[in-house]
C-alpha cells in the first residue's frame, strides 16, 4: 500500500511540473505551427534548438539555398551537424513548404 501511495504521489509531482513528452513524441500543438509532413521533426529539434521557428518560417529558399544556410550555421555557427540520412529529409521539408512558393503560408491562408 505504502509503494502505491509513493508511486501516487510521485505521479502528481511529476504532472504538476508540466510533464513534457520526449524527443520525437510532441503533440500537434507542440510543432509550433510547422505543417505535418515528413522531416518535420528533423526541422523542429535541429532548428529550434538554436532559435526561434520563426527564423524558419520568414524564409523563402530554394533547396540548395537552404543547404547552403545549413552548411554555413553548422560551420560558423556550432550548429549540430544532421546525420547523413537527415539532410534529405530536412532540405524536402524546408524547400517544400518554407521554399520559394512558401507551401506552409499557402496552407495556413486555407489555400
Amino acid at each position: 500500500m505504502r509503494k502505491n501511495i509513493r508511486k501516487l504521489s510521485f505521479l502528481v509531482v511529476f504532472a504538476s511540473w508540466g510533464f513534457q513528452a520526449p524527443a520525437g513524441y510532441a503533440s500537434e500543438d507542440e510543432w509550433l505551427g510547422l505543417p505535418e509532413g515528413n522531416g518535420r521533426e528533423e526541422v523542429f529539434y535541429s532548428c529550434q534548438a538554436c532559435h526561434s521557428l520563426m527564423t524558419v518560417t520568414q524564409q523563402g529558399l530554394n533547396r540548395e539555398s537552404w543547404k547552403e544556410t545549413l552548411v554555413w550555421m553548422i560551420e560558423e555557427q556550432g550548429m549540430a551537424e544532421p546525420d547523413e540520412e537527415e539532410w534529405g529529409p530536412i532540405l524536402d521539408y524546408l524547400s517544400t513548404f518554407y521554399g520559394r512558393d512558401r507551401k506552409a503560408k499557402n496552407m495556413a491562408a486555407g489555400d
